[in-house]
């Protein structure tokens, strides 16, 4: 995901532990697939990795240039080819600074408030039982750019509810999968409500169906469904900006997660309107 702040920036390190003994940060599966890490070479990523490391142990602010050299394990010509090309990509300032960092920090990463979360729960649940209820909350998710961080969403289940069931709508799960599947389509950076009703009413809607891939009964079944409807759809030139336009000099239809979890749209890509049967 790129910054809003610095367009060039990847994402890839946003998080820390903290003052642990041993510090450690957030990376995200994006790297593998941004172009602007992967049109690096190996030896470039693996210093942008050295300096994420020094920068979560706070030791990169404490280095000259030739002590970072000695760091990275290059000579003073790499180093300058280095800090040149991080520039251009608006990975660092001029004075090393990881661009971007504070940003995707999350201060839940620190022991003392993973502690808290979990009495938190613990007492909830404690309460619950009293009731017969059990408030279930969604769990957070490292979806890029989307308010699914830390966006919770309480349903009234019974006890015997468990995390498998079918009826926990996995909202932030399914807007992974959609942008791990269909790269090509406009990806989802604001989780509105509207948004996730739609999700929740398609989700609903898909596990009574009695079709490919659909018609499911748990949890974990129904994401496998939605893997293969999503990879179905990544096939389709049409849904995926691929087909010519439709009108001369006009931009080629693309679909994005609001035709795809729409009633229409949902039904007529089931329908095989724009590719072969998900089946």
């Amino acid at each position: 995901m790129m910054s809003e702040q610095h367009p060039g920036l990847v994402d890839v390190a946003t998080g820390s532990a903290g003052r642990s003994a041993n510090p450690w940060f957030r990376m995200y599966a994006e790297f593998a697939h941004d172009p602007k890490v992967q049109s690096m070479s190996e030896a470039m990523q693996r210093r942008l990795m050295m300096l994420l490391c020094l920068r979560c142990s706070n030791t990169l602010v404490t280095l000259h240039d030739d002590e970072l050299a000695f760091a990275l394990r290059v000579s003073d010509e790499d180093l300058a080819q280095t800090k040149a090309l991080f520039l251009r990509k608006n990975f660092i300032d001029e004075g090393w600074n990881i661009l971007n960092w504070d940003k995707r920090q999350f201060t839940s990463d620190s022991s003392a408030a993973r502690v808290k979360r979990h009495r938190d729960r613990k007492k909830a649940a404690e309460e619950g039982a009293k009731n017969k209820v059990v408030t279930l909350q969604k769990r957070e998710t490292n979806a890029l750019d989307t308010d699914t961080d830390t966006d919770t969403e309480e349903l009234q289940l019974p006890l015997s509810a468990d995390a498998d069931d079918v009826r926990l709508c996995p909202v932030g799960q399914l807007l992974n999968l959609y942008h791990e599947l269909m790269p090509l389509n406009p990806r989802v950076k604001v989780a509105s409500d509207s948004r996730k009703a739609a999700i929740r009413a398609r989700w609903k809607q898909a596990a009574a169906l009695d079709c490919e891939p659909f018609g499911y009964t748990a949890r974990s079944a129904g994401l496998a469904a939605w893997r293969a409807f999503f990879q179905v759809c990544a096939e389709s030139k049409f849904l995926t900006g691929q087909a010519p336009p439709s009108v001369p000099g006009k931009p080629a239809f693309i679909a994005d997660i609001d035709f795809i979890f729409s009633p229409s749209g949902f039904a007529k890509i089931l329908e095989n309107k724009y590719h072969r049967d998900a089946a």
